[in-house]
């Protein structure tokens, strides 16, 4: 059985909750990034994208690139604060504001569902990491 002092360091259950649904939004991003590497292999063009450059065929690379590095990056801070390690919250943090911000471009757009849903899961991280009370408090202890 764990040591009280143990049990005071772990994670409380609305920081658990936060990391998963970061991790899920992440792997979620990544797969698109999969998805843009497979289209442009397939040579596949983007009728909204216009280039008068020769690198206007690696944008869907180039992107996916970007993607698997910022959200792996989040993957890696969700396992991070798990673990007490104060870099993480700020990683995840970041990254849901910049998800919340484009959630509104989905919502103009027409993606009126995926933006509902980006938006909500973003604000759903952002409350469980930063107000409820249990979470400040751990966060408190362990930075």
């Amino acid at each position: 059985m764990n040591s009280p002092e143990k049990n005071a360091e772990r994670a409380p259950q609305p920081i658990v909750i936060a990391t998963a649904i970061s991790v899920v939004q992440s792997l979620a991003v990544i797969a698109f990034g999969i998805f843009l590497i497979v289209r442009e292999l397939m040579g596949k063009e983007n009728p909204s994208m216009i280039s008068e450059s020769s690198a206007g065929g690696f944008v869907g690379v180039g992107t996916a690139l970007f993607i698997f590095v910022v959200f792996g990056f989040v993957i890696a801070g969700s396992w991070a604060l798990l673990k007490g390690k104060r870099w993480g919250r700020g990683a995840i943090v970041l990254v849901e504001f910049i998800l919340a911000a484009s959630s509104f471009q989905m919502l103009s757009g027409g993606a009126v569902v995926l933006g509902a849903v980006v938006l909500v899961s973003a604000v759903a991280v952002l409350g469980l990491l930063l107000f409820v009370p249990a979470s400040a408090q751990w966060s408190a202890r362990n930075f």
